[in-house]
């Protein structure tokens, strides 16, 4: 029987920290969804030492998968050690795929860690419409996996207000960038997304987060913003509360999440 899909596990030697802050998180991602678009990558998840990814592909294109990932990997992030060879393992029936995928996107509750809340090291973003990095890969997800459900991964999300202390960061994460700066066009783009969630708030205000004169995000506003921009940053907003939420009903204080 021909498999369906395979189940990647990479790690670095010794099994050092793949990526340490949200900032290398984010640019991990950037590399793993660049080598996981030809390989029809479906779900992936950077736990603290390893890296685990569900590839809808043949074996050779999981092996094509991984050359490209660890070639984008230290161009990028720039590890002091080289990787493991990767393991591969064959997903043969759908009851198989649909664990599988479960079990990477719970990476942090299966090891008991609690490092990466907002899954800047996984698609699962793309795949809720809160980050606009693979947002191809809602689509893959639905044709492989129509009875998965999203949602049962993040945390109960209510309206809020935007709260200018989260706005930067909520836009980084969403358009996945390590920091708000410099002027390339996702820059500009995660920029242009975050004035908008922020309309109602003084420009002064939000130019002084944003890095930016008032006089960019008044023009900024005058632009239309994709709808999809606009809606990842503002549910990272909303996801950054949720979790601040659950945080100070566990501690009994007040906490915030960066």
């Amino acid at each position: 029987m021909e498999p369906i899909a395979y189940h990647l596990t990479i790690r670095l030697q010794g099994d050092r920290v793949l990526a340490p802050s949200a900032g290398a998180r984010r640019v991990a991602a950037t590399c793993v969804v660049g080598a996981g678009r030809p390989a029809r990558m479906l779900v992936f998840r950077i736990a603290d030492t390893h890296l685990h990814a569900v590839l809808a592909c043949t074996r050779r294109e999981a092996g094509t998968f991984t050359r490209s990932l660890v070639t984008r990997w230290h161009r990028h992030l720039g590890p002091a050690t080289s990787f493991e060879p990767a393991r591969l393992r064959p997903i043969l029936d759908q009851r198989h795929l649909y664990s599988a995928t479960r079990y990477v996107l719970r990476q942090e509750e299966h090891h008991g860690i609690d490092v990466d809340p907002l899954h800047d090291g996984s698609n699962l973003p793309d795949l809720l419409g809160a980050r606009v990095l693979f947002s191809d890969s809602a689509r893959l997800v639905r044709e492989h996996l129509p009875r998965f459900d999203p949602t049962e991964y993040l945390p109960e999300l209510a309206p809020v207000e935007v709260e200018l202390g989260l706005l930067s960061d909520a836009a980084a994460g969403a358009f996945a960038l390590a920091e708000l700066v410099g002027n390339t066009p996702v820059v500009v783009a995660a920029r242009h997304a975050a004035a908008r969630a922020a309309r109602d708030l003084r420009a002064e205000d939000v130019a002084e987060v944003l890095g930016l004169h008032p006089r960019s995000i008044r023009r900024l506003l005058s632009r239309p913003c994709p709808a999809e921009h606009l809606r990842a940053v503002i549910l990272q907003m909303q996801w950054r509360a949720a979790i601040a939420r659950a945080r100070t009903d566990a501690s009994g204080g007040a906490t915030r999440v960066r």
